[in-house]
């Protein structure tokens, strides 16, 4: 029997509540955890995620989805940026808060699935895109991680704007982001910088990796228009324990959108869960 579940997560730290999701089959066998990550502009339900879900569950994992507590959405609203003052305060830090405050209640008694349905010594992180480099540097501090997926994941956050933008936007102490999709400026205050700057040796994403103990896989298209495969090439080329599986003509959703309608993924998305259901397989 399928089972969904959803739960609101209030932030130990900003305080601010946030919204997850959560598959299984009962089978009375314990499975092990999958947590997801979606990336900057991103939100838990965005397009292809929720039947991706569905694909893990069905191989075999409990799977939880999260809306990062700033990012734009919330627990009321879940697929429309009707908060843009809480994506405005968004930080690095917080999105690891908000992953600690994830697996803190995955392992908590209060938890929606119960005992017998799952392993909660076996927690595994997916991060797309941005979240690909929230799940590293998390996992780099936390042994309760057993391994890492990043789809198209950013391996270096410094380099995401330039010097003269950085300039601007700390003279004005706010910046806009155009949203392509919906047609809104979302606001960023420059505290996201200041909280970079303020922890840059824990957000060093190739530093992090290679400081990490659990195997690492990274996914990435050869027409990536957003992260370019080459910046992921160049942060894993040295380092032993991060395989890079790279999708010949996948772009930086994998051939997804939104919103998304169809009942069958696109063809480099089943690719690329294929790919990431492997690995988790031979990592638990």
């Amino acid at each position: 029997m399928k089972m969904f579940k959803e739960a609101v997560l209030q932030g130990h730290n900003h305080g601010r509540r946030f919204s997850i999701d959560i598959r299984w089959h009962i089978d009375r066998r314990p499975k092990p955890v999958i947590v997801f990550l979606h990336g900057f502009k991103g939100f838990k339900d965005w397009g292809t995620f929720p039947l991706i879900a569905e694909i893990l569950s069905d191989a075999g994992f409990v799977v939880v989805k999260v809306n990062f507590s700033h990012n734009g959405v919330t627990p009321n609203d879940p697929v429309d940026f009707t908060d843009l003052d809480a994506f405005a305060e968004n930080r690095f830090s917080y999105e690891l808060d908000d992953v600690k405050d994830v697996i803190d209640y995955i392992q908590s008694t209060s938890f929606r699935v119960p005992s017998a349905e799952i392993n909660t010594d076996r927690i595994h992180l997916i991060g797309h895109s941005r979240g690909g480099a929230t799940a590293i540097i998390y996992a780099a501090d936390d042994e309760r991680i057993q391994s890492v997926c990043g789809w198209a994941a950013v391996c270096n956050l410094e380099d995401r704007w330039s010097q003269g933008a950085l300039d601007l936007w700390k003279e004005a102490g706010i910046t806009f982001v155009p949203n392509s999709r919906t047609g809104q400026d979302m606001p960023l205050k420059y505290d996201l910088v200041q909280d970079y700057l303020d922890n840059k040796e824990r957000m060093n994403v190739c530093r992090r990796l290679e400081q990490m103990r659990q195997p690492v896989l990274l996914i990435h298209g050869t027409e990536d228009e957003t992260v370019p495969l080459a910046d992921t090439r160049k942060a894993t080329e040295a380092i032993q324990h991060v395989n890079l599986k790279i999708i010949e003509g996948a772009n930086h959703v994998f051939g997804g959108g939104h919103p998304f309608d169809e009942t069958e993924l696109p063809v480099h998305s089943r690719e690329l869960i294929s790919e990431t259901i492997h690995f988790f397989r031979n990592t638990d």
